[in-house]
């Protein structure tokens, strides 16, 4: 053999090596996943539920004060005058703005 077979061979046997011991490195990386996986998914799983609860409840509890907010405004808007009724409607949309810039 030439000298130059013997580099390709050479080559292709380090290169040949190298994707084998990368193989085996991905399989048991691999391997080790999967005996993790189960408490991983699970322990996703529940922050996820815990999140969701949490948010439901937020939503609830801002669906709730709005309703109650909502009524007292609606017993105090017949005693209050029209310039009384203006100031708090541009009061509740600079609210909702403050509450739409908060959000992005």
């Amino acid at each position: 053999m030439t000298s130059s077979e013997n580099f390709f061979r050479a080559a292709f046997n380090s290169v040949k090596a190298r994707i084998k011991k990368t193989v085996i490195y991905s399989a048991n990386e691999t391997a080790n996943f999967m005996k993790d996986a189960p408490e991983i998914i699970k322990k996703e799983w529940n922050e996820f539920k815990d999140e969701v609860s949490k948010e439901a409840d937020r939503l609830e509890d801002s669906k709730n004060e709005a309703i109650s907010m909502e009524e007292m405004d609606f017993k105090k808007e017949y005693d209050l005058s029209e310039q009384t009724r203006i100031d708090q409607l541009r009061k509740k949309i600079a609210d909702l703005n403050n509450k739409i810039e908060e959000i992005h």
